[in-house]
């Protein structure tokens, strides 16, 4: 048995051939983040990235210094300790704050490039079913192996049962021994001394609430926030499918998947109550032999049933324990940042999107103030749209195997909210006119794009689990699988499935933009048939004017291209059928009008030059159409729009 004590014998035997290179550490330099807070001595990345040729020979000959001494630098074991808030219960609560370590960035670069030479070893002694940190895996293996479980079993007529697990505090009272014990078994003995020595000892200064505290000793602590946190933590936790009784769910065609873990978060979804009381058990036994301690109550650790269609005997189920007490029961569970429901839709899923887009709103007014920001507010606005919150609105979404009118719906509204609230239009502004001018596809498309782009991240990566679901669902197409939708998306695009892993990341990208971009001018322009509103509105491409026009001359142009400016013919159901100029009584009160009615305008601007799309040369229009609807409000000619017209 190895024990700590032996592990520092067999690291002493085994030599040091794993010289680190000024290349690896070039190399990691690449990859570190700027604008990330100062360590304790002062020192940023922005520091070891600018230093050049000089600092990273510097660094080679230090770091492998370190690897042939005992003891490490003193300097690295002066750390900092911050808490952020977990966004649940009180803020001044500890108990709903993350202590994260703030270590010394020269050792956190000495960490990165351990960790970079034995990733791979790592990923492959560590099981298919722990996807916390471990390269090339991600949240998304999780979900859709959850998913590719619950549909199987909705084919199948059956109910699904999900074991939610989660452990009390996990990287506190994670034991550093034992995690560098299970660590040696994939890494080696040499590395894990190294990583062991690195989180031995350590004096740290606590930044807290109420103010500053330490230096405190902490000593023997997995630390939470660093480099190689979550692989240790990861190692540990992996152990839950061999540490007590094999708990086994199957899939497809004899697809086997045992618990699953991403990091410190377990989850076991079964058709079968015996499997659910089994993967209890290897809880109990972690708690016994790790040190673990599982929370209970609805949002910690719980058990999630999603029933099935057909009408079946209801078996009570036996009453499931760990050290803190039974474990309950819930309806709706968050893992991983994706909903699940009793009834096994996205129903919750899209509610709880619905909850927050006060709050991006709020964010994308703050960032994109025009007051602050300029010309460039509107630009500024749609960029953080795209980059953060389509990301963040439909995280996750691709992983949905199927989708429902209604659902589409719902996210169609969402999107459709947000981007009318930003540009300061009315609520009846048309989606689609809008989504052309700013050159944003339909949540539709987005979604189809993604699905298309996570396939092939999928069938070109190795060594994970939601490959082999995704193979076999190739192989044997059932019913609502995820594969079914992708096959439908893929011929709507006339692309073949089998093609999609020939093409480098970056063709497939350039292939689906170009098809998509047809698909989306081609609804454009079956819209404009039937709605005069998008008369202007000839290409589905983001306008220049938007970089080139102020804040307010932008939102003019907007509602000038959709027919939402403030004339009487574009809000006629204010009026009784009188939509005729009320300055020359004449003429229908039309977009056009304004540029062409002889009692507001001096010089009148060609009507061509609306209709059309308007380039750089042209954009007097906006400036002319303000002019015009200053002079129509001076002569007492203006259209009061109640709150229910506007957002």
């Amino acid at each position: 048995m190895i024990t700590s004590s032996n592990l520092y014998k067999i690291s002493k035997a085994q030599k040091n051939s794993e010289v680190i290179t000024t290349k690896e550490i070039k190399d990691c330099l690449t990859k570190i983040k700027k604008k990330k807070t100062k360590d304790i001595q002062g020192w940023s990345n922005e520091i070891l990235i600018s230093g050049g040729k000089d600092i990273t020979k510097s660094l080679s000959i230090l770091f492998n210094e370190v690897d042939n001494e005992t003891n490490v630098p003193k300097e690295w074991k002066d750390l900092k300790v911050i808490s952020i808030y977990k966004n649940k219960g009180k803020r001044n609560d500890m108990e709903n704050r993350r202590g994260l370590f703030i270590t010394n960035t020269i050792s956190k670069l000495y960490e990165k490039t351990k960790l970079r030479k034995v990733e791979n070893k790592i990923t492959n002694k560590t099981s298919k079913y722990q996807c916390g940190g471990i390269k090339g895996k991600s949240t998304v293996d999780h979900i859709m192996t959850l998913n590719a479980i619950i549909d199987y079993n909705k084919y199948l007529n059956s109910e699904t049962y999900i074991l939610f697990a989660d452990a009390y505090k996990c990287f506190d009272r994670l034991n550093l021994k034992n995690c560098i014990i299970d660590l040696y078994k994939a890494a080696g003995a040499k590395t894990a001394m190294e990583i062991y020595r690195l989180n031995q000892h350590g004096n740290a200064m606590i930044q807290a609430p109420v103010g500053k505290l330490g230096p405190v000793r902490a000593n023997n602590l997995v630390r939470q926030g660093t480099i190689w946190g979550p692989t240790l933590c990861s190692s540990s936790v992996d152990k839950v499918n061999k540490i007590g009784r094999k708990c086994t769910t199957i899939i497809g065609n004899n697809i086997k998947v045992e618990m699953l873990a991403y990091v410190d978060d377990i989850n076991h979804a079964t058709n079968n109550k015996i499997q659910l009381e089994k993967a209890v058990n290897n809880l109990r036994a972690m708690e016994k032999t790790k040190g673990f301690t599982f929370n209970i109550g609805a949002s910690k650790t719980a058990i999630l049933k999603i029933k099935s269609k057909k009408k079946s005997k209801q078996l009570k189920m036996n009453k499931l324990y760990v050290k803190k007490g039974e474990i309950e029961t819930t309806s709706q569970y968050k893992y991983l940042g994706e909903w699940y429901n009793e009834k096994g839709d996205h129903t919750t899923s899209i509610k709880m999107k619905k909850q927050n887009i006060e709050e991006y709103i709020r964010k994308l007014h703050f960032y994109g103030n025009e007051y602050i920001t300029g010309k460039y507010a509107m630009e500024i606005r749609i960029q953080i749209y795209k980059t953060v919150i389509i990301p963040t609105v439909y995280h996750n979404i691709p992983t949905w195997s199927s989708i429902s009118k209604s659902e589409l719906k719902e996210l169609e509204g969402i999107q459709g909210n947000i981007l009318k609230r930003m540009c300061n239009l009315p609520k009846t502004t048309p989606y689609l006119a809008l989504l052309a001018e700013v050159g944003i596809w339909t949540v539709e498309k987005q979604i189809e794009y993604s699905k298309i782009k996570l396939l092939h991240n999928i069938m070109t990566s190795n060594n994970r689990l939601i490959k082999d679901i995704i193979e076999d669902q190739i192989k044997n197409t059932w019913k609502g699988c995820w594969v079914e939708q992708v096959v439908q998306i893929c011929e709507k695009y006339e692309i073949l499935l089998e093609d999609i892993t020939t093409y480098s990341k970056s063709k497939l990208k350039e292939i689906l933009k170009k098809k998509i971009g047809n698909k989306m001018q081609n609804e454009l322009d079956e819209e404009r048939k039937n709605k005069s509103k998008l008369r202007f509105i000839t290409t589905f491409e983001k306008k220049k004017y938007i970089k080139e026009l102020s804040y307010e001359k932008c939102i003019t142009m907007f509602k000038i291209r959709m027919n939402m400016i403030e004339t009487k013919h574009n809000y006629k159901g204010l009026f009784n059928n009188n939509i005729n100029c009320q300055i020359c009584n004449e003429k229908m009160d039309r977009t056009e009008h304004i540029f062409t009615c002889a009692k507001i305008n001096k010089s009148n601007v060609d009507e061509k030059a609306v209709v059309n799309d308007i380039t750089l040369a042209k954009l007097e229009i906006a400036t002319k159409a303000q002019e015009a609807m200053h002079t129509r409000e001076k002569l007492g000619f203006k259209i009061k729009i109640t709150k229910e017209d506007r957002t």
